[in-house]
């Protein structure tokens, strides 16, 4: 009997060693996927930068070079803009897609005016600083040069 009891008590202590494994496993499982999706779940969200747009209705727009109206447009915001280095660091706040964008609103809203503020997708180096993942160091955040940051001190305070 004493041999029966002893092995149902192991029996009983392996079964408990078992659950208190799971348990931990499920444990570190857990916090495994919730750093994974709270430092991921910025992926899916992007920035935008406004852009001002005056397009009247009468002008053809299918003749309108995308990028070139888009530049202009977002150069018009930064009226101090000289040097044609300053006016590339400006346009480098916008993505390459942002031109896409606008040939496409430009397509769809044919006989339309375009006045006012439209969204554009900002550039990688803008949005990882928006998003925290780059942080500010004085003037400057990861590739942002100081030139920039100033730009977008101006846009952040037009919102």
């Amino acid at each position: 009997m004493n041999s029966i009891t002893a092995r149902n008590k192991s029996e009983k202590r392996f079964k408990m060693y078992g659950k208190v494994a799971v348990t931990v496993a499920i444990s570190f499982l857990v916090i495994l996927l919730y750093n994974i999706f709270s430092s991921g779940i910025s992926a899916f969200k992007q920035t935008y930068v406004a852009v001002q747009l005056d397009i009247p209705a009468n002008l053809d727009k299918k003749t309108l070079n995308p990028r070139s109206e888009l530049n202009k447009s977002f150069l018009k915001m930064f009226p101090d803009l000289q040097s044609r280095a300053e006016k590339r660091a400006a346009l480098s706040l916008l993505s390459k897609g942002a031109r896409y964008e606008f040939k496409d609103l430009l397509l769809n809203n044919e006989g339309k005016d375009l006045n006012g503020y439209y969204w554009f997708l900002a550039s990688s180096d803008l949005d990882m600083y928006i998003k925290g993942t780059v942080k500010r160091q004085g003037d400057t955040a990861g590739r942002i040069d100081e030139y920039q940051m100033k730009l977008i001190d101006i846009l952040q305070s037009k919102i």
